[in-house]
């Protein structure tokens, strides 16, 4: 691509993925103005590194802009809860799980800050318990969002639970990769 063609080519890139990129970081914000700010945020990473994307069009030049979106939204998420503060466990597990898991921990979690339990999880569980828990997303949108097998998230969220009522009970853990 030529310096001639890179604002049309910017423009175009725009026009195509804005509104998927902010629904995608709707889904994952729930707030409009995190919405906007992590889509202007995606936008600027891609921009930098627009000399990668040849067709805008393409089905690679899609996926670098949605993954860009999910972690620049994933990053804002991250920021926010870090300023919001400390959270209860019993406040983030949904009324109506589709996991007995978490009804398992809900009882015992009165005083734990829940936060601090999910931050110190390894990365692959943490992630799978906020969409879970704190975002409150099915298992399929929790897949489709990390881009893993349903199968995976359930797996995942179940040694998950595990750590978080053995963090709880004083008890030591096994490692799970």
């Amino acid at each position: 691509m030529n310096n001639k063609d890179y604002p049309e080519v910017m423009q175009e890139f725009y026009y195509l993925y804005r509104k998927k990129m902010y629904y995608i970081a709707y889904q994952i914000l729930r707030n409009s103005y995190d919405a906007e700010d992590a889509v202007q945020e995606a936008f600027i990473k891609l921009f930098k590194d627009m000399d990668v994307i040849k067709d805008p069009s393409s089905d690679r030049a899609k996926s670098y802009a949605l993954t860009a979106i999910k972690s620049a939204s994933i990053d804002i998420y991250r920021k926010k809860s870090r300023e919001k503060g400390h959270t209860v466990l019993t406040d983030t597990i949904p009324e109506q799980s589709d996991s007995p898991d978490a009804a398992d921990i809900s009882g015992t979690a009165d005083t734990v800050d829940a936060t601090e339990l999910i931050r110190k999880l390894p990365e692959h569980y943490r992630a799978v318990l906020d969409c879970r828990f704190i975002k409150e997303l099915s298992v399929k949108k929790t897949a489709a969002l990390l881009g893993i097998k349903e199968t995976a998230v359930r797996k995942r969220q179940e040694r998950g639970l595990k750590i978080l009522r053995a963090k709880m009970g004083g008890e030591s853990y096994g490692t799970y990769k």
